[in-house]
Order: structure tokens, then C-alpha cells, then sequence
């Protein structure tokens, strides 16, 4: 993606990859945040701020990460574990758009 437009492009994948790996390198996110290695977005701040947070990975996942739970029964009990007392929760998944999957 570019990262100002938003746009995505050509062999951006790479880039995508690369992150998975420098994570990967790292030991996990809590440690490419600690590192450094990631320095803003979305898994930094949970990081930063003990946010809990639960990673399910699908069929196609890249990688995947260290944090992320490939056994999907096993993710779901982590999500129900999780979200139990909790006000509020932010889901979120990947976007099927940009490839061309969704409408």
C-alpha cells in the first residue's frame, strides 16, 4: 500500500512480508514494540497501553506471527476469554475490497 494514498501497489506484498518477518525476527509484537522494530499503529498501542488483544489466523494467514492462534477452536475460546466483562471490543479483519473479493 501507499502509505499516503493508500492505494495499493505494485509488489506491495513485499512489504507486507517483510513486516510479518521483521516481527517474526523480533520474537513477537510485544517485543518489535519494545525493540522498536514497531514503532506506531494499531499493535503498538495495545502494546503501550496493555490493551489484550487475540490474533486468529485463517487458511491463508502469511507467516503467521508468533501471537497468532492457528487452532480456531482454540481461538474462539481465546476471543470468549477475552471480551468476557468488557464494554466494548474492536474487531477487525482483513480487506477483501482491495483485492478485488467484496463489492
Amino acid at each position: 500500500m501507499n502509505l499516503e494514498t493508500g492505494i495499493a501497489v505494485r509488489d506491495g506484498h513485499k512489504n507486507h512480508m517483510r513486516a510479518i518477518n521483521a516481527v517474526n525476527r523480533a520474537g513477537g509484537i510485544r517485543q518489535a514494540v519494545e525493540s522498536g522494530v514497531v514503532g506506531s499503529g494499531i499493535m503498538f498501542e495495545c502494546v503501550r497501553r496493555k490493551v489484550p488483544f487475540v490474533l486468529a489466523g485463517g487458511v491463508r494467514d502469511d507467516g503467521p506471527l508468533p501471537d497468532t492462534i492457528m487452532d480456531l477452536i482454540a481461538a474462539q475460546e481465546a476471543y470468549a476469554h477475552a471480551v468476557d466483562g468488557l464494554d466494548m471490543i474492536l474487531m477487525l479483519g482483513p480487506c477483501c475490497t482491495r483485492l478485488g473479493w467484496g463489492t
